[in-house]
C-alpha cells in the first residue's frame, strides 16, 4: 500500500483526472490543516480499496489553483468525486471512511447503471 495518496496540482489535472477513463475522488486541503495526518490514513485506504475503480488525489489548494477554481470550492475540507471534467458530487468537511465509501459507491453506480 503507498504511504501517501498521489498529488494532483495544475500541472497535471487535464492528463490525471480530465483525460482519465477512472473516476476521481480529490480531497482539497491546507497542509496546515490539522485533519492531515488521520484524513491521509483515511485516502489511502480507500485508494487501495478501490484501485482498479477509482483514482484518488489530494489537491494542495496553494498548488492547485486551476483545479480549485473549476471545482468552485469555497470551504476546505471539500471532496469531489468526478468523472473527466464533470463534478458528480461535492462533499464539504471530513468524511469518516465508511461515509467516504459510501459517497464513492453511490457515484460509481451513477457512472455504471
Amino acid at each position: 500500500m503507498p504511504e501517501e495518496v498521489a498529488r494532483i496540482d495544475d500541472a497535471n489535472i487535464e492528463e490525471k483526472v480530465w483525460n482519465s477513463e477512472l473516476p476521481a475522488v480529490l480531497d482539497f486541503w491546507e497542509p496546515e490543516s490539522a485533519d492531515y495526518c488521520n484524513k491521509e490514513k483515511v485516502l489511502t485506504a480507500v485508494a487501495k480499496d478501490y484501485q482498479d475503480q477509482v483514482s484518488v488525489y489530494r489537491v494542495d489548494v496553494r498548488s492547485g489553483e486551476k483545479a480549485v477554481a473549476w471545482a468552485d470550492m469555497r470551504a476546505f475540507p471539500t471532496l469531489v468525486f468526478a468523472h473527466k471534467k464533470e463534478i458528480v458530487e461535492t462533499s464539504i468537511g471530513i468524511l469518516r471512511k465508511t461515509e467516504l465509501v459510501r459517497l464513492i459507491d453511490r457515484n460509481l453506480q451513477k457512472l455504471n447503471p
